[in-house]
């Protein structure tokens, strides 16, 4: 499945955080997600939140190493003009009790795909 859109933003916007909902990942299916910008793969960030260490407190429950599960935060940088954002997820095709005859390769993986194209306007010199 491959979905798009276009967006515009202002020139103070040339920093993004991409935070994909995953609902595959509070299951037990495997997934992998990649979220590329302008070409470029970026790695997802730690987030601790921010009352994480207060009085000895711990993250709580969700987080695991300053990760929440389900919810990936990724930051890239803009370019000016047109940018390219792709998220891509590949996940293990849910086991069905059947038979028990084994899919073919291709046919044990689901793979969904968005594409945002983000125009960041250029400032406008005086």
């Amino acid at each position: 499945m491959t979905h798009s859109a276009t967006i515009a933003v202002s020139a103070t916007h040339s920093y993004i955080q991409i935070t994909p909902q995953v609902p595959i990942a509070l299951t037990t299916r495997l997934y992998r997600l990649f979220v590329t910008v302008n070409g470029n793969r970026t790695l997802e960030v730690n987030r601790v939140p921010v009352t994480a260490g207060i009085n000895g407190s711990s993250p709580g429950p969700g987080y695991e190493g300053g990760k929440k599960k389900g919810e990936p935060v990724f930051e890239a940088k803009l370019i000016g003009g047109v940018n390219r954002i792709e998220v891509e997820i590949v996940a293990e095709r849910e086991q069905k009790d059947g038979d028990g005859v084994r899919e073919k390769e291709k046919d044990q993986i689901e793979v969904e795909k968005s594409t945002i194209f983000l125009h960041l306007m250029r400032h406008a010199s005086y």
